[in-house]
């Protein structure tokens, strides 16, 4: 598997205990070996073997405390994980940025014709839309736009955690935090959850942090 993809597993689980067909450590290892990510949200009380599976591969194990958390436990699994680093493992991805041609041409993918069409700039074919992969050379062909949506992916704002204080007000909004506060490590700016929210799935930078 290349270095910049991962595979993950969320599990649902509610039960308090289990039962397994063959020795479930033994699976465990086959999870690792392959670099699978496995991560359980528990609906009861906390059990061993749901926290061995998600810390021998990576993964996270949290039991909900409500509705709310549970909804929240859900929408934090929503992001892909931040990219871990693999030694001794390199992938390099060839890419293609196509021009934009604004005239009568013949779509590749769709075999019609199209009055906006993205060139490739190896072959010279057009695609109606991109991303995509050539399939006369193979070529991925895409924007500026999708590879800064892909880095903010795999390096998601890492610096904002909440933190157990309130009367505080939020650097976004201006409005003083009636519940949950997050404070950035970097630039310690306090932020409400509606802000927090905005930064990790919109903006992908802290605004105290870039203001500095």
């Amino acid at each position: 598997m290349p270095s910049h993809m991962s595979r993950e597993v969320l599990i649902v689980f509610g039960s308090l205990t289990t039962t397994d067909p063959t020795n479930i450590f033994d699976t465990i290892n086959l999870m690792k070996d392959d670099s699978i990510i496995c991560s359980v949200i528990g609906l009861s009380a906390e059990v061993y073997i749901c926290r061995a599976i998600a810390k021998n591969t990576e993964g996270t194990y949290t039991v909900c405390e409500n509705a709310e958390h549970l909804n929240k436990l859900f929408s934090d699994h929503i992001t892909p994980p931040t990219l871990q680093q693999r030694a001794n493992q390199t992938a390099l991805i060839t890419m293609g940025f196509p021009k934009q041609i604004k005239s009568n041409a013949f779509c590749r993918c769709h075999s019609t014709n199209v009055k906006l069409s993205f060139e490739c700039p190896q072959c010279e074919f057009k695609y109606c839309s991109i991303p995509v992969d050539c399939s006369i050379c193979g070529l991925t062909l895409v924007s500026s736009t999708n590879l800064a949506r892909s880095y903010h992916f795999l390096f998601p704002v890492t610096t904002i955690q909440e933190i157990q204080t309130k009367d505080k007000k939020c650097n976004g909004c201006q409005r003083m935090i009636e519940f949950n506060t997050n404070q950035c490590r970097n630039c310690q700016s306090f932020f409400c959850d509606d802000c927090n929210n905005f930064i990790i799935e919109v903006l992908h930078n802290c605004p105290g942090c870039v203001a500095k």
